[in-house]
């Protein structure tokens, strides 16, 4: 049957469904050369035959003997195996009223009788060609949604490793082989730079092979050779760009170096560290020539960095610990590690931007099936833990560094509950696990305090409850005491889980520690939640606590000290709502909501060194239809500027680029002598979360900044009050 012909040779089909012979035998004339082509005279065989051949299309008459074309759709959609395939109607009504009815019904089209066969062959040829980008797109969004759990996989094991040699090279050897099977190739390399009397040596530092992989690579492996070996290949590094595609593509001299090293297909990914060329990660194919797709560059990008980071950590904690010889040198150490890995986790951020903003914008569109709304939703849950992650390092090297603040709002507590709930509900996953809520209804209604700090905290150890309790029960509570003009709020998260032995329980707070390694392998996370949520405790002046019994579950008990506001209170249907998980929130309602003014008449420019990132800047953009031009470095964007045609109305710039960076832009632009350039807004793009913030930027030329990924909310609220207001 169709069913068992390769992918690449199969012809696509269509089932077509009428009880008149003459009709059928018209329809197959028609489009047998081009389809396979089954055929039923009744509803009932029609349906049968659907689920048993799982057409790409039906076309389906409406007016039939024992069941009509409605009847039959609606058995159609009954069954999971045939709901998604889209219907043609085949029919002689022509009244607008007949077509209404029938796109109430699903129905993707109408041929009418008699036929036409151009018209056939076109209204069918358009629904196999929507089709088949569906399923280019699906297939596009699993392959996304592998990676990047792979790389989740990766980082949480590699971040996590302890300060031991030998273990180290394991893990590392391990995140490579989980990034390298995630796009099935067959070596990893990471490649380091050397300067030797003023020449640039590019030295083999770590490598994993598959099975084939080293078959075919039997010899060692290449050591070190020169950057210049092939003319270009340093300076196109070093500009930030890749090497990239099918050896037998590239040129002569290329194919003549790669050919040692016996691959088919070749990525050679730079990384930078403070933005200096460090080397690159090398990702090689040894069987097939192919060429990889944007996402997998990206989310490839993000690894390499991680890989990098990895291998610089271990070298400068091994580095700063051969000289420590007292408990303040061990503290510099700390604080050293800690600023590397911030900018490192700038590098990191870069390329998630382009994943997380690329599927939030997919997300809006209104078209899509439920089935792609979903793998998307994966995707976004998938890029956003990896964020969280990074952000992990971020957090403890900005409080280390003494450059995290609190930032106290009066905040909604419900609106706090909801947003806890909703995102721990998701942690349960397929887990025969009760989520329940013990919170009491004569809790303040509002707050004063860091509810973003709160969340952080609460987030981490109900992750951690979820993460380690495979069945039973997760309890989440909280109270309120009032004293004077604070609130003394208390927290507690209980679950059934695995427990913590009596001996670790002195170490949960640590940095990089995860308890009982060898019980929880397969357990994502880099350890350092814990310590991050005991440090935003303390700076609360609040207390973190611990309770366990090893192989029967654990209690954290978190108090922190909060301002009182006034007596409202949150009442018994409120608190019966969000147990029961019935509380809808009005703050998500305006977020979905988002209503964007015509902006056509707005022109705006946008800096940015990658062309992914230009790609969301301008996708978040266009939805309030701009005229927006990109650039890909800050000398076209000041050329520009100081032509002063066309005229913009604002510019977003990037923070980090190579060569002249968006601070140094700023300042040229707003040195040159017009009013325009003194004047025009500009917004800085950054993945920089130590260096980003306010003061940096506002003291070099700019009036707003958006943290990458964007965030759509904060972003509407730039445009609103910096762009529109200036006119």
């Amino acid at each position: 049957m169709n069913e068992n012909i390769p992918a690449e040779e199969r012809k696509n089909s269509i089932l077509v469904v009428d009880d008149e012979n003459s009709n059928i035998l018209t329809l197959t004339r028609i489009l047998s050369p081009i389809y396979t082509v089954y055929a039923a005279k009744n509803g009932k065989d029609a349906i049968d035959a659907a689920s048993r051949y799982t057409p790409d299309i039906i076309l389906l008459d409406i007016i039939m003997g024992d069941m009509d074309g409605y009847d039959v759709i609606a058995g159609l959609k009954n069954d999971p195996k045939t709901s998604e395939i889209p219907v043609i109607f085949v029919t002689g009504l022509t009244s607008a009223s007949d077509e209404e009815k029938g796109f109430g019904y699903g129905v993707a089209d109408y041929i009418t009788k008699p036929f036409s066969p151009a018209i056939v062959r076109l209204r069918t040829g358009n629904q196999i060609k929507i089709l088949e980008q569906k399923r280019l797109l699906e297939e596009t969004l699993k392959r996304r949604e592998v990676m990047l759990s792979a790389l989740n996989r990766a980082a949480s094991l590699i971040l996590g490793t302890e300060d031991n040699d030998e273990t180290f090279a394991e893990q590392l050897l391990c995140g490579m082989e989980i990034i390298g099977n995630s796009v099935d190739v067959d070596c990893v390399e990471i490649w380091q730079n050397e300067i030797r009397d003023g020449e640039s040596y590019a030295v083999l530092t770590h490598y994993w092979f598959s099975e084939t992989g080293k078959a075919i690579k039997s010899d060692s492996p290449v050591a070190e050779f020169k950057m210049n070996a092939v003319q270009g290949w340093e300076q196109i590094l070093k500009d930030g760009s890749f090497i990239h595609g099918p050896v037998n593509s590239l040129s002569g001299e290329e194919q003549d170096f790669l050919n040692q090293f016996k691959i088919k297909t070749v990525l050679m990914i730079p990384a930078f560290v403070q933005n200096s060329f460090w080397g690159f990660c090398c990702i090689d194919d040894c069987r097939n020539s192919r060429r990889f797709t944007s996402d997998e560059v990206d989310i490839l990008k993000t690894g390499t960095y991680m890989l990098v980071n990895a291998i610089n950590r271990r070298a400068t904690h091994k580095a700063m610990m051969e000289e420590m010889n007292n408990a303040e040198i061990a503290r510099e150490s700390s604080k050293a590690k800690s600023q590397f890995l911030a900018n490192m986790s700038h590098e990191m951020r870069t390329p998630m931007n382009v994943v997380v903003g690329l599927t939030d914008l997919m997300l809006e569109e209104e078209s899509l099936e439920e089935e792609t709304k979903d793998s998307l939703k994966k995707i976004s849950v998938a890029g956003n833990t990896l964020l969280a992650l990074i952000n992990d390092v971020l957090d403890i090297s900005k409080i280390e560094a003494g450059k995290l603040d609190l930032i106290p709002v009066k905040y909604n507590v419900p609106s706090l509950l909801n947003d806890i709930v909703t995102l721990n509900i998701m942690r349960i996953e397929e887990k025969p696990i009760k989520f329940i809520l013990d919170i009491d209804e004569n809790l303040p209604a509002t707050l004063f305090g860091d509810d973003l700090r709160i969340k952080q905290i609460l987030n981490n150890i109900l992750s951690n409850a979820f993460k380690y309790t495979q069945s039973g029960t997760v309890t989440f509570g909280m109270s309120c005491k009032r004293e004077g003009e604070k609130v003394l709020v208390s927290f507690y998260v209980s679950d059934t889980g695995i427990g913590i032995r009596e001996n670790d329980l002195n170490k949960l707070f640590t940095d990089y520690q995860q308890m009982d390694t060898e019980a929880n392998r397969s357990i994502e996370g880099t350890g350092l939640g814990l310590s991050i949520t005991k440090r935003l405790t303390d700076m609360m002046n609040g207390s973190i606590s611990a309770e366990s019994e090893y192989k029967k579950g654990s209690t954290f008990r978190v108090n922190v000290i909060q301002g009182h506001v006034d007596d409202s209170l949150i009442g018994r249907e409120l608190a019966e709502n969000l147990k029961s998980f019935r509380y809808q929130d009005d703050k998500n309602l305006v977020s979905k909501r988002l209503v964007r003014p015509d902006l056509s008449h707005i022109h705006v420019l946008v800096v940015d060194d990658m062309q992914t990132n230009l790609d969301v800047a301008a996708g978040l953009l266009g939805r309030y239809k701009m005229q927006i031009d990109c650039v890909l470095n800050g000398r076209e964007a000041v050329n520009r500027l100081k032509i002063g045609k066309p005229a913009y109305d604002a510019v977003f710039m990037d923070h980090m680029m190579p060569g002249q960076d968006g601070i140094e832009t700023a300042n040229i632009i707003r040195s040159i002598d017009s009013d325009y350039a003194k004047n025009i807004p500009l917004i800085a793009l950054t993945a920089n979360a130590i260096q980003g913030t306010q003061e940096l930027f506002f003291s070099n030329g700019f009036q707003a900044f958006l943290s990458k990924p964007i965030d759509i909310m904060r972003l509407d609220s730039i445009i609103k009050n910096i762009i529109v207001k200036k006119e």
